[in-house]
């Protein structure tokens, strides 16, 4: 777990982890950047005989966890989210982010004979970033890639969005959030798994699940303010809204639509049929007061909606003359 756990609920966290603690597998935690490393680190020795894994405060010096199977050790690095002047403090000049993981590195004296992960949070060369992701200015927190050539597998936290080609044989990986964190995050979300063996890596990406984030545009604004509008009727015509919602409410109705911005010039096409009533419901004022005027001339009757923003008082009069 490479990935900033600052932002999980409590309980949520405390029940993730109560759920992996029945897989009995080997667990290995690190800090990230929004992380405080003491609170996370906090238990840690305490559970130094378990199987969870977790990384101490940096102190000059990754952790190393030696683990076997049939192909023989495979060490486990861990090196949470660290910059140049926390490194300083123990290991000499480090100007920048990738002198200043490439110093931790090499003090680690790798053997290379055997299988070596590193588990880290650091902003690698090349990754795309997000916009809900700390910045630094300009590019001075990028870390290049190389440092990591020592390492079979470098399991990286830190990015949100997955940044894995299968075609690549690429063994530095972001396997991103589990889920979106912004707009510009969508897409598939997961996590990795794979088998490292003596010469060979296998991974693949897995979807955390059946969903995937995508990004509609289209405008709610009468949502909010219009009865007949919902989200099944985005983009109909209103007109045609209405007449479905009048006729699932009486079907014998006979309802004829005119799609258009009534205006005067309109007046006899329509209300020269011979209404019973006409309802307004015009937002514009000039239009609005033509349609009572030219009912008032037919003695038609007409109900008005009439609106009071913007005005002092909550009542509106309107008298024929």
């Amino acid at each position: 777990i490479a990935s900033c756990l600052v932002g999980s609920e409590m309980c949520i966290r405390d029940s993730f982890f109560y759920s992996l603690s029945g897989l009995d597998k080997d667990i290995f935690i690190i800090s990230g950047n929004h992380d405080c490393p003491e609170r996370i680190a906090y238990g840690a020795r305490l559970l130094e005989n378990t199987k969870f894994h977790i990384a101490p405060v940096f102190n000059g010096e990754m952790k190393r966890t030696e683990l076997f199977d049939e192909f023989g050790k495979v060490n486990v690095y861990m090196l949470p989210f660290v910059k140049p002047v926390g490194v300083r403090k123990y290991i000499g000049t480090a100007d920048n982010y990738t002198q200043a993981v490439k110093a931790v590195i090499d003090k680690a004296d790798i053997n290379q004979e055997e299988r070596n992960i590193l588990v880290a949070h650091q902003f690698v060369t090349g990754a795309l970033r997000c916009d809900s992701e700390e910045l630094t200015v300009g590019t001075l927190d990028n870390v290049d890639a190389t440092v990591f050539d020592k390492f079979d597998y470098v399991a990286l936290g830190h990015i949100h969005k997955l940044d894995y080609n299968s075609e690549q044989n690429q063994n530095i990986v972001y396997p991103g959030s589990t889920i979106s964190m912004g707009f510009d995050e969508l897409g598939k979300h997961g996590f990795i798994v794979g088998n490292i063996e003596k010469d060979k890596l296998e991974i693949a990406f897995i979807p955390a699940d059946n969903r995937e984030f995508k990004e509609f545009e289209f405008d709610i604004t009468n949502i909010n303010r219009q009865l007949i509008a919902d989200t099944t009727t985005i983009g109909m015509p209103k007109v045609e809204v209405e007449k479905e919602r009048l006729l699932r409410i009486n079907p014998t109705l006979r309802v004829t639509t005119y799609q258009m911005f009534y205006d005067a010039s309109h007046a006899d096409e329509i209300l020269n049929t011979n209404f019973d009533y006409v309802i307004d419901a015009i937002d514009c004022v000039t239009s609005k007061i033509n349609l009572v005027e030219e009912c008032f001339k037919r003695k038609i009757p007409i109900i008005c909606s009439m609106g009071t923003g913007n005005k002092s008082v909550s009542y509106t009069h309107l008298r024929a003359h």
